[in-house]
């Protein structure tokens, strides 16, 4: 294990939202707030990377309620100064391709799954759905939710959805049906840990040797209570976008301290000088991590904060 790195050694803090950032109750404790505001006294540059695209970050910023804030939005997709301002700067963006989300788009047709997918970050915001709603309604409740914002998929050379390169798909179903697909877009099946096996759904997957120029993140607990799969571009995570946020603020790798808990924060954890697993981390990210933390006083970032900001 790496040893501590001090304090004033670190210049960009990056914490992950959800898990780690706030509480088990969805909260920011005052005493999380004071120390990443005694960073930032200090001249440490503070970053929230989440999986949220950014008009979904609004609540976050809020119940922190500092300013000065960068983030990173949508597993790494796009990287943001004054995210909540009202002219925003996207810093950077690495998005999924559109030949390559139209190939996605057919897989998860094929497997008979209703889809979302979240259009570029530089136009105003917009998701799209894909497929029957009633009969999924995971994704039926994600469109709901997101209101005025959902439009239907218009897969046409001249539909919005392709018209730019858009940011991701996502998919709610049922946990053995998401597997499949999977199984499918990465070519690496792996041992289900059921005891009773989903049966084979008779659709074709891509051949074993075909490129896959897409990143697939397969995680448990994210949207819903069940599981979900999200498909981005071949070179996009949150450790990308951490590079590209400290290269604009002329920092080293070396010299940022990540915080996170689940299996999107795990390349990020593994890339930087300083990466912390939280005491609720996936046994992923804390095997990414240099060092562990347990929570305390009922927050999952009391310890990391005091770390990097002590009184």
């Amino acid at each position: 294990m790496q040893a501590t790195r001090h304090p004033f050694d670190l210049r960009l803090l990056v914490l992950d939202a959800d898990g780690t950032l706030f509480t088990s109750d969805e909260k920011v404790t005052d005493r999380t707030r004071a120390a990443i505001r005694r960073a930032q006294d200090r001249g440490v540059k503070v970053a929230i990377a989440s999986g949220r695209r950014r008009a979904r970050t609004v609540e976050v910023f809020d119940r922190l309620g500092l300013d000065g804030v960068y983030l990173i939005s949508s597993q790494g997709t796009a990287v943001w100064e004054d995210p909540m301002g009202t002219s925003p700067v996207l810093l950077a963006h690495n998005p999924l391709p559109r030949t390559e989300a139209i190939r996605v788009l057919s897989r998860i047709r094929a497997h008979q799954l209703a889809s979302v997918l979240i259009g570029h970050p530089g136009v105003p915001d917009t998701i799209f759905h894909d497929g029957d709603l009633d009969a999924h309604p995971a994704i039926g409740r994600y469109v709901q939710f997101n209101g005025v914002a959902a439009r239907p998929l218009d897969d046409t050379p001249d539909g919005a959805a392709f018209s730019l390169d858009p940011t991701q798909f996502v998919v709610l179903a049922p946990l053995p049906r998401l597997r499949d697909l999977r199984d499918d877009l990465t070519g690496r099946p792996v041992i289900r840990d059921r005891y009773e096996p989903y049966p084979a759904s008779g659709v074709t997957p891509l051949e074993a040797t075909t490129n896959r120029p897409w990143h697939v993140i397969f995680s448990r607990g994210q949207f819903t209570a069940g599981a979900a799969l999200e498909v981005v571009g071949p070179t996009t995570n949150k450790a990308t976008a951490v590079a590209s946020l400290a290269q604009h603020l002329s920092i080293g790798n070396k010299d940022v301290a990540a915080f996170g808990d689940n299996i999107n924060d795990v390349e990020m954890l593994g890339a930087v000088g300083l990466g912390v697993a939280m005491g609720n981390a996936t046994p992923a990210a804390r095997s990414a991590a240099w060092s562990g933390i347990a929570r305390r006083d009922g927050a999952h970032s009391v310890a990391p904060m005091d770390r990097i900001a002590p009184s």
